[in-house]
């Protein structure tokens, strides 16, 4: 029993690391994307960028790609979140769990799958 309670804290604290680790760095992309938007002016912002000029606009310090990348990470934080669990599981060798985190994962690799098509 206690061997449990040690392995729910190690998870715990990994997934609330990660979790407090996605959403700062989503804040701080946003936020840097904004003091750009700041200084350029509102009127020089473009919109949206789409996935494949991404890493073009950001290495250009655009002010749309940076806020973007920033939603994205925060999109991506529950991914993150499970991926911990699932090596988590799997350093535990809890079988159970590690297939309902794989099992999990699948969905969600269908899910953006779908959303890019």
């Amino acid at each position: 029993m206690k061997t449990k309670n040690l392995t729910e804290g190690r998870l715990d604290n990994r997934v609330s690391l990660s979790f407090r680790l996605g959403v700062m760095v989503s804040l701080a992309l946003v936020v840097v994307g904004l003091a750009l938007v700041a200084i350029a002016g509102a009127k020089d912002i473009e919109p949206t960028p789409p996935l494949s000029q991404l890493l073009e606009g950001i290495l250009k310090l655009d002010a749309a790609a940076i806020i973007t990348l920033g939603i994205l990470t925060l999109l991506l934080t529950p991914v993150a979140q499970v991926i911990v669990a699932l090596v988590t599981f799997s350093i535990d060798r809890d079988k159970l769990y590690l297939g309902v985190c794989i099992t999990l994962l699948c969905v969600l690799a269908f899910s953006l799958v779908l959303a890019l098509i």
